[in-house]
């Protein structure tokens, strides 16, 4: 193996290209489509990073896609340098464009859309010539954050845990604030032990990003 194949997360959430959010990606409503949509973000190899280059011939040495873990349900993926449609357990091919550059689309039909609703995609680097091994798995979370994530800072870690031991009402007594409710993760309208023990589940540290399937 020549090494581990690195998905730089952080690319996904940077402030300085203007969007409003350091944990998640809007989606917004489009009246012609009659869907919340997001164009980004994509796939693209970074180039000047000698500690995580790709050494050999794309395709031939390596060969890398992008496998689609896992989707919320209403998630749709579209791949435009493809012209297709992508669903969960496909793959997207990267090493036949060049920088592996691609732009997906994502679309939630509006008759499905629930702004309450936790909608994201998991991700997988893979390299069909096992030269490289596969990557972690790594997220794309949009429309809010992932819950537990107080400061919506696209992590859960030791700030959020003061938040959460505040949001605790014991069991059988409702959280009357809407933003220390979000933490309710099995929905019994308190925030109990049982919730506390979801959240450690999707403590993550400051340094990563929390997988958004800890708040199934």
């Amino acid at each position: 193996m020549q090494g581990k194949l690195f998905a730089d997360v952080e690319e996904l959430y940077l402030t300085h290209t203007g969007k409003p959010y350091r944990s998640h990606y809007p989606l917004n409503y489009s009246w012609y489509l009659n869907a919340y949509v997001n164009g980004e973000p994509g796939s693209e190899q970074i180039e000047n990073d000698p500690e995580h280059e790709l050494v050999g011939t794309p395709e031939t040495t390596y060969d890398v896609w992008l496998d689609i873990v896992a989707l919320s349900p209403s998630l749709y993926v579209y791949v435009t340098n493809a012209d297709t449609w992508y669903f969960e357990g496909d793959r997207i091919h990267l090493s036949n464009v060049p920088y592996h550059h691609v732009h997906v689309d994502y679309w939630v039909l509006a008759a499905d859309y629930d702004e309450n609703d936790l909608i994201y995609a998991v991700y997988r680097l893979v390299d069909e010539q096992d030269r490289y091994e596969p990557s972690a798995d790594f997220a794309v979370v949009f429309n809010r954050s992932v819950p537990g994530d107080f400061a919506s800072d696209g992590h859960i870690d030791l700030q959020d845990y003061v938040q959460m031991a505040a949001a605790m009402t014991g069991p059988g007594t409702s959280q009357p604030d809407a933003e220390l409710a979000d933490v309710d993760y099995d929905g019994d309208d308190d925030v109990d032990l049982r919730d506390a023990a979801q959240f450690l589940r999707c403590f993550s540290g400051p340094d990563e990003h929390p997988d958004p399937r800890c708040a199934e």
